[in-house]
C-alpha cells in the first residue's frame, strides 16, 4: 500500500556544512534516479522535494 512519506527537522550548519549535506543528498537522489531509468514492475513515479533555508 502506498503511503505519504514525510520528514522534517532542523540542523545547525555552516554554509560549507550545508553544501556537504546537499552534495550527500544529491548523491543519494542520483543513485536512485539511475535505478529508476529501468523501473521494476509495479514501480510508480514519486515526486521528491528538498528545501533548505535559514530560520528567520
Amino acid at each position: 500500500m502506498w503511503r505519504l512519506l514525510f520528514a522534517r527537522g532542523a540542523l545547525n550548519l555552516t554554509v560549507p556544512e550545508l553544501r556537504r549535506f546537499w552534495e550527500d543528498y544529491m548523491a543519494l537522489y542520483e543513485r536512485h534516479a539511475r535505478a529508476a531509468a529501468s523501473p521494476t514492475q509495479g514501480a510508480r513515479r514519486v515526486l521528491v522535494r528538498f528545501v533548505a533555508f535559514p530560520e528567520v
